[in-house]
């Protein structure tokens, strides 16, 4: 049985972050970088999937919504998905539609997706 990992994080309209997507691999990912340079953003995208408590005042200058995805792997034919979108009026929806309860008590919305290749 192998252990999942965090394969993929998807930010849109986040703060400053316009639209990113990582692809990261198994094992240890270290994030370095310039004071500024947006780091702790994707630890706040990490903490809002996780179903962690993320400000309105989070979603990016001029946008609807902010959107959080993590996708998770572990080597089988499945990924787990992880969504959240955060209103820029503070109301957070969790996608897609299989809801699953995080250990702190907060909805989280869970999802498989068959992994491509």
């Amino acid at each position: 049985m192998s252990r999942r990992h965090i394969a993929e994080l998807s930010v849109k309209d986040l703060a400053l972050v316009s639209d990113l997507r990582l692809e990261l691999g198994p094992g240890l990912i270290v994030l370095t970088g310039e004071t500024g340079a947006g780091k702790s953003m994707l630890v706040d995208a990490l903490v809002a999937v996780g179903g962690g408590r993320v400000a309105a005042g989070m979603v990016r200058d001029g946008a609807d919504r902010a959107r959080v995805e993590a996708v998770f792997a572990d080597g089988d034919a499945d990924d787990l998905v992880l969504s959240r979108e955060i209103g820029s009026r503070g109301r957070a929806h969790r996608r897609p539609h299989h809801p699953r309860v995080h250990p702190r008590g907060a909805r989280l919305g869970a999802g498989r997706r068959a992994r491509s290749g």
